[in-house]
């Protein structure tokens, strides 16, 4: 094991980070975390595996996993995390595990990270397969001021009042623009999967890719809604008046499957956490589909699960304007479980993206240096 001064940074860096996670009791989970967990390792190798976690924070998955007979070890940057996980006999890699890979390249079975994403600009800032952009998303191009929750903040947003202003850490100003516009500019064709999670600013990043949707060029557009869109002043309402004449249905995600919900109800709009998507009707065999309806006792009821079809090869066009003209105008097949546009803030899971997203990822985020990029 190394030495924790080694394995993070310095502590001034996540003060008063626990807090503001609510991580009360590291190294524990809870039912709804060890439900998530079974969701998304359903089809990962856990019990009697050996496990590698990147950025374990507050240990929740390592806890879970152990309790599943895993052998667990993990890297991560937050110094009461490390101290926390050697309390707990946790073998610790170094955060700069890269560095250190092809020593222990046979060593795990599986591997995950969650919350990582945003972590791409650092670790591969030198990476030629790595385009890192600088401006924020939303509908229309231009500057705005960002908010800035802490140095290492996962709430950071360009919807914000006064009052949010004064208790975060910075406001910045930062360039915006639109998902349509990037995608112009980018000349890609085509979108199988994009993830947006802007803290509040989600209907403005929607209404900025409705020239895509009209054209129904984004087969699944997955957002995250919470009170967060009150200082927006959005509703959820307002995307299914988007896609009202367009040929997608929102769906709620659960951990195994999604719920269609074809109409809007009042029930809905009560700013609970949760992630949306809107999904063209060529994508909804890729899901396990629950078709359901609101009772009159405002219930959404739930008949039998329709369990998923397998996914059709799709298109991408997706090339920079100073390539080669020959490749400017290539057509590449690509299955779609390996492509996915992602818009976030810092906070998104990446287990679902790690096996399957190996061919090319296009990231667009909202952080403390909103960034995008593109690996191929």
């Amino acid at each position: 094991m190394n030495k924790e001064s080694d394995l993070g940074t310095d502590k001034s860096t996540y003060l008063g980070y626990e807090a503001w996670k609510c991580w009360e009791n590291p190294f524990t989970f809870t039912a709804d975390e060890a439900a998530d967990f079974e969701g998304e390792c359903r089809n990962v190798q856990i019990a009697g595996a050996k496990v590698f976690e990147i950025g374990f924070g507050s240990g929740n998955f390592l806890a879970w996993a152990q309790g599943k007979g895993a052998n667990v070890a993990g890297s991560e940057i937050n110094p009461a995390s490390i101290e926390g996980a050697c309390s707990q006999g946790i073998e610790l890699l170094p955060p700069t595990f890269e560095n250190v890979a092809e020593a222990h390249a046979d060593r795990f079975d599986t591997v995950v990270g969650f919350d990582v994403f945003e972590r791409v600009r650092v670790r591969f800032a030198d990476t030629a397969s790595v385009r890192c952009i600088p401006f924020a998303f939303s509908n229309v191009p231009g500057r705005d001021r960002l908010a800035i929750a802490s140095a290492t903040g996962g709430t950071n947003s360009l919807s914000f009042d006064e009052s949010l202003a004064r208790q975060a850490h910075t406001v910045s100003e930062v360039q915006k623009s639109t998902v349509a516009e990037f995608c112009k500019q980018n000349e890609i064709e085509h979108i199988h999967l994009l993830k947006c999670d802007t803290e509040g600013h989600d209907l403005r990043v929607i209404e900025g890719a409705k020239p895509l949707l009209a054209a129904e060029r984004i087969d699944v557009f997955q957002f995250e809604y919470n009170h967060r869109w009150i200082y927006e002043r959005a509703f959820l309402k307002d995307v299914f008046d988007i896609v009202a004449d367009m040929p997608y249905t929102i769906a709620a995600m659960r951990s195994s499957r999604i719920e269609l919900l074809h109409v809007w109800h009042p029930e809905l709009d009560r700013f609970f956490e949760a992630s949306y998507l809107i999904v063209h009707e060529r994508a909804l065999g890729w899901f396990n589909v629950q078709d359901g309806r609101f009772d009159v006792s405002n219930t959404y009821a739930r008949p039998p699960v329709r369990k998923k079809q397998r996914a059709a090869a799709g298109w991408l066009s997706v090339m920079s304007n100073d390539a080669p003209a020959r490749d400017r105008t290539r057509i590449h097949p690509l299955d779609v479980s390996h492509l996915t546009v992602f818009v976030g803030d810092n906070t998104g899971r990446s287990t679902h993206s790690t096996p399957r997203f190996s061919r090319s990822v296009l990231q667009l985020d909202h952080g403390v240096s909103p960034v995008s990029g593109i690996s191929r």
